[in-house]
């Protein structure tokens, strides 16, 4: 996400959140591969019907706060939002092994619209 995006995180799919960590670390940029393990990150495990998924808000340089609105134990439905990350950042989603991936590096998404995979 660039400093002009919008960075409201959205539910990638229905599921239950499994569990919600927050990890300190550093702030890179975070288009640096590096970026997703050093930085510091809010870690999201959800359940959903076809497995877990992992989706990780990674503060960056400029953006160097994450905000996570939602608790272990409750229920999230696809597109719903779930927290924040100020200024620019990023946003990873791991999706269950066998999941297709409907987009490439260098496509432009927007939240709650494009389908980045099929689980």
């Amino acid at each position: 996400m660039s400093p002009l995006d919008v960075h409201v995180n959205r539910a990638p799919c229905d599921a239950v959140v499994d569990s919600v960590v927050h990890t300190s670390g550093r702030f890179l940029s975070a288009f640096k591969h590096e970026a997703s393990l050093q930085n510091e990150n809010i870690a999201m495990v959800l359940t959903t019907s076809a497995g877990e998924i992992l989706v990780r808000q990674v503060a960056g340089f400029l953006a160097r706060r994450a905000v996570c609105r939602v608790k272990t134990g409750e229920s999230l439905k696809k597109g719903q939002r779930y927290g924040i990350i100020k200024f620019s950042s990023r946003v990873d989603t791991y999706l269950p092994r066998g999941s297709r991936i409907l987009v490439t590096p260098g496509d432009r998404v927007k939240a709650g619209e494009t389908v980045i995979g099929e689980m």
